[in-house]
Order: structure tokens, then sequence, then C-alpha cells
């Protein structure tokens, strides 16, 4: 009868070298002590692999037995297989043998190095070998340097430890000083691995290393064994710990999960309020780009605290981040729509849509001493879409655009007021009743449902108390009321027309026939929004070579549609560290691209004819504008690609867009 031995020893002799292997590696795990005899003749194999597995077995037991084969094993040709040669004598007694360990330090590849540091870092002190790592950690090359710093500082040597917390931060020997982290068991070692994983990039942080999953997993796993637990516990007394986990959470999607759920633990049991807080001073000092991408991370496991982060950002600040997020493509972070809509919605603890606050600015709620009610606006027009559709990607029924027309057109309407009564000295009771007829409108379940909490309030705050911020997002209101009448059938309404006459739109809406709405086709709107980007990418071309004519610096782009034409040169610059890009770049890149663009639109007869060789705006060629009609012709033509966006593609607001 055959025994498992019997069977392995069999396989040891077969001429496939995988089929060894595998033998090889079942004899290492076997109990049994007959199985050491196998192991030995595994030894004498001609395939690395296998010998490996034969030296790791032989070392696992440990007997003295085996110490013959195991001293030829320390001359092996593979450094694991010298490695676990090592080890096994070390463990059967021989106190010279773990010098050899100390060897493999210096001269092994990564795995070896890991596992020469484990087993010196197991051994007692006073060894005869502790002499032979000193000297390697004085004299060693960097990265054996790293690992004999690393067993040193795990027995309390203080210059040892100053040395890996180098090795950390030098990206030569980063990786390895991660590794050997476990070694330390120590907070201070915790500490740094969470400092350096909130500085670094998240492309670096996301890198596979080792063959292990990413850098930031690496750097994050040794945490528990490092006592990180206890500096968790005095976490509401580490402002700056807090802070810097907010990166990691924000940056290391491939955080060790246990970690994770560590620092998700403690940081849901404090205020949200207080973490919000913090959480808005460490976006601030990010970039729009990767502040949105922090928030959109956190905002998966912490969405009270994200919530009261908005809330805490500066008005220009929280603008932009909104802008970034949409940018990121919002369903790349599960929830954040969702959130961001909680966000808008309104939080007056009760609402009574016949009261007109009365006063001016003063006594708006949250006014212009509270921005967040204005950066709410910008968000909510960058998420209308997503808060009327639910995430529905389905194409907005005609009903569904008159009903967000007769949104536009009342905060339209209301911009007329607010211009009318804006020279005068205070609002009169006019003016007060005009504004209860606008919110009378809002009792019709369909434009209820197609009106935004923000929007709500922009309609409710006292009549002459709007700014100029508000008086500009009604000017865009227009703009995109004209794009839903003329897709509705009610005006001719072309990409190139100069903008219409507010109250003329007013006209026109108050004309609609609900029950014979005739929403133009797919391919309509197709062809009149390629036109509009084609005008609004020439336009953009202009406007960057004046700025690089008279040298001026650039603000953000707001077009995706240059965005992805400049993405190139924008990668050239960022290698040739030339940051920001200049306006020449920018000009250079629209030459290379944008206008082959236009011109291709053109060739292919998706833009109407060109006025002395040159799209033109409102019958002028574009070149011929003058600087204040070439920045309104900017903003016309934003709002109205912005609304072309909700019409052709499923109700989804173009990137950027605000």
């Amino acid at each position: 009868m055959r025994t498992p031995l019997t069977e392995l020893g069999r396989q040891l002799e077969a001429p496939d070298a995988r089929l060894r292997e595998q033998a090889s590696r079942a004899l290492a795990e076997l109990d049994d002590g007959d199985a050491s005899v196998l192991l030995r003749a595994a030894l004498q194999d001609e395939d690395a692999r296998v010998r490996v597995w034969a030296s790791r077995g032989l070392a696992r037991k440990a007997r003295a037995d085996d110490a013959g084969p195991l001293r030829c094993a320390l001359v092996d040709e593979d450094p694991e297989v010298r490695l676990w040669a090592a080890i096994g004598l070390a463990r059967a007694g021989d106190r010279g043998a773990a010098a050899q360990l100390v060897v493999a330090l210096e001269e092994g590849p990564t795995e070896v190095r890991t596992h020469a540091s484990q087993a010196l870092h197991s051994f007692p002190d006073g060894g005869p070998w502790e002499g032979h790592l000193v000297r390697l950690f004085e004299t060693g090359t960097p990265l054996a340097q790293t690992w004999a710093a690393a067993v040193l500082a795990g027995r309390g040597s203080a210059g040892a430890l100053a040395f890996w917390r180098r090795a950390l931060r030098n990206p030569g020997t980063r990786v390895d000083a991660a590794l050997a982290a476990p070694l330390l068991r120590s907070p201070l070692a915790a500490r740094d691995l969470v400092t350096l994983a909130a500085r670094l990039p998240q492309g670096e942080l996301r890198a596979a290393v080792c063959g292990a999953g990413s850098l930031a997993e690496l750097l994050t796993a040794p945490l528990l064994a490092l006592g990180f637990e206890a500096l968790l516990e005095d976490l509401e007394d580490e402002p700056e710990l807090r802070r810097d986990l907010y990166l990691v959470l924000g940056r290391a999607p491939g955080m060790h999960r246990p970690v994770r759920e560590a620092v998700l633990g403690v940081l849901r049991n404090l205020a949200p309020a207080e973490v919000g807080r913090e959480l808005a001073e460490v976006l601030g000092t990010l970039p729009a780009r990767e502040a949105a991408g922090v928030l959109g991370m956190i905002a998966t496991v912490l969405p009270d605290s994200v919530v009261a982060a908005v809330h805490a950002l500066p008005p220009a600040r929280r603008d932009a981040l909104f802008a970034a997020l949409h940018e990121h493509e919002l369903q790349a972070f599960p929830g954040v729509a969702a959130l961001l809509g909680e966000l808008l919605r309104t939080r007056r603890d009760s609402h009574d849509a016949g009261a007109i606050p009365h006063g001016g600015s003063a006594s708006r709620p949250g006014a212009h001493t509270n921005d967040a009610a204005r950066s709410e606006r910008v968000a909510g027009r960058l998420l209308a879409p997503e808060l009327a559709t639910r995430g529905d990607a389905r194409s907005p029924a005609a009903e569904e655009v008159l009903a967000r027309a007769r949104v536009l057109g009342l905060l339209v309407a209301r911009g007329l007021l607010e211009e009318r009564i804006a020279p005068r000295d205070g609002p009169d009771m006019d003016a007060r009743g005009e504004v209860r007829q606008l919110l009378a409108q809002l009792a019709h379940p369909a434009v209820e449902r197609a009106l935004l909490p923000t929007e709500r309030d922009m309609l409710e705050l006292s009549p002459g108390s709007w700014d100029v911020q508000d008086r500009a997002e009604a000017s865009a209101c227009a703009e995109a009321l004209a794009v839903l009448l003329w897709a509705l059938g009610g005006v001719e309404h072309g990409a190139s027309a100069p903008p219409m006459e507010a109250r003329a739109l007013l006209e026109r809406l108050d004309a609609v026939d609900p029950s014979a709405v005739r929403l133009r086709g797919a391919g309509v709107l197709l062809e009149v929004h390629a036109q509009c980007e084609a005008w609004s990418l020439r336009v953009e071309q202009e406007a960057l070579e004046r700025e690089a004519r008279a040298g001026r610096t650039l603000e953000p782009l707001r077009t995706p549609v240059l965005r992805d034409a400049l993405a190139a040169v924008s990668e050239e610059s960022a290698r040739s560290g030339r940051s920001p890009l200049v306006a020449e770049d920018l000009a250079e890149a629209l030459r290379l691209a944008g206008l082959g663009t236009v011109e291709r639109l053109v060739s292919e007869g998706r833009a109407v004819a060109l006025v002395d060789g040159d799209l033109a705006f409102g019958g002028v060629a574009i070149a011929a504008l003058d600087d204040a009609v070439l920045a309104r012709a900017r903003d016309v033509l934003h709002a109205r690609v912005a609304a072309l966006h909700w019409l052709t593609y499923g109700g989804q607001w173009p990137l950027g867009a605000a």
C-alpha cells in the first residue's frame, strides 16, 4: 500500500520540474519526521524552486540530524536556499550560522532580506551575529543599512531608528523601509508611515510594489503591529494626526482594510462638525482637482462630516471644488451625487411658501455674510440633472424640458424684477406683489419637481436683495431657457445667434401650449450641439491668443472640448517643468488641435457658413469682436453648451459647467 511519503518520493523523481516542486513543497509542510530524508535528497535537485522548498522544510523542522545537508546548502547558488539553510542551522543551535543571515541582508533580493531580518529579530540578544549586523549598519549599501537599521531599532537603538526614518523618506529605500517596518514595534514608526502616506501623491500611493498590492497598502499594513491603536486612542487630542488620516483616507483607496476600519471607527465617534471643519482646512491646502478626489473618497465613509466640511469652505473654494468634483465624474465616487443632493436641500426647520423675507440683504437667511447659499446654487446648477432624474441616464421628455424651462423662466423674470428695482432706495409693495405672483407658479406639481431648493431660496429672497452674482446666474438661466425653448420648437435659436432679449423669451415661454410640445429629435440636438461646441472652441481660441499677445496669465479653462484639446501640451509642459501653463502654450495647442476641429466641422457642413473666413457670433466674425463682446460670447456659448449637453446626453451636465 502506497503511503503519502511514498507517493511524494516518486513525484520527486518526475521529469517535470513543476511536479517535483509540488512534492518538495508538500514535504516541507508535513510534520512527519521521516519527510526529512526526502527533503535532504531534494536539496540536490537541479531546479532551484525544488531546493528552496527543501531547505524551508528542513529549516522548519530544525533537526540536528539535518545540520550536515543544511551546512552544504549554505554555498548554494540560490540566495533563498542559502537563507533557509542558515535559518535552519541557527534554529538547531548553530549560533555562528546567524551571521549568514546578516550577509543575506546585503546580498539577497527583497524577499530574502525580509525573511532574514525576521529571523534575526527573533533571536535572543547577545549573539555573535550582532557585531556583523552593526558593521553592516555602519558600512553596508543603503538597502542593507535600511534592513540592519530596522532590526537594531527593534532592539532599542535610537540611532538605528533615526536612520530607518530617513530611509523611509528616501524614494530609493522607501519600499524596503516599509517592508522592514514591522520589526520596529514602535508607535513612532507607525506615525512616520501615516505621515508619509499623507504626503505622497496619489499616483505613487496607487503604484504596485513587490508584487503584493499598492504602496498605500504596504505603508499601512504594518500599523496595527506597531502600536497604532494606542495612537488612535488619543486621536481626539491629536489634530495633526487627524489631518494626516483625512488625507490618507482620501488619497489611498488601497489602504489596508483592518487599519481603515480602525480609523473610521474612531473618526465616526467624533463630532461631524469638528471633523468637517478640520477636513475643510485640509481641502483648502490642496489643488481643486486633488481636493475633489479626497472629498469624493471620504464622502463614501464620512458623509455627515463631508457635508460639514463643504459648508465650512470659503465660497470661492467651494465653487472650485464642486466644479472639480463634476470634472472627476461623480459616478467615480459612489454616493457622492446623492450626498451633494442632500447638501443642496434646504435645512430650514420650517418652510412657508407664501412668506417673503422682509428687508434688504441683511435680512436674507445666511445672506452675504454667509455665502453658503450662493455656492450651493453653483453646485445646484452642476447637479440639477442628477437630482432631477435621480441618476436616471435617460434623456428628458418634452414635458420635463417644459417644466425645467418654466423654472428657468421664473428665475429670468425675477432677474428682470431685480434690475428694475435696483436703482431705487428700497423695494416697493408692487415689487413684493410681483414676487408673490412668481412664487404662486411653484404650486404646479411639474414645476415643483423641476425646482431645486436653492432656486426656491433665490426666488424667496426679499425684493432688491439680489447681488451681482445672483443677477449673473439669472442671465445664464436666460441662455439655457433659450436653448430649451428652441428644443421645444418655441424659438428659432441657432448656435451662433446673439443672446435673445429676456422679455421676448418669457413671452415665447408663455405662448407654449403644453398639450402640443414636441421635443426636437435626437439627431437635430446632436447636430446643434456639435455646432455650438465649434463656436465655443473658436471663441476660447481667440480669447487665448489675445491673452498670449498681451502676455497675461490665464483664468481656469471652462470648456471640456478645450481641455481635451490641451491634454497633450499640458502633459508636455508638466514634463518640462513649466508650471503653470503660459498663454503661448495654450494658444499653440489650439492652433494644432482646436482650429483643426472647427475647420473639420465646417468642411463636413456641421456649422453654418463663415463670415470673412471665420466663424461668427451675432453675424460678426469672431476675430473682429471687441474684447467685451468676446467675453460675453464666452459666457453665452458656455451656457448654451451646458444646456445642449443636458438635452442630448441623457440629463448629464457637461464636465466643468457652472
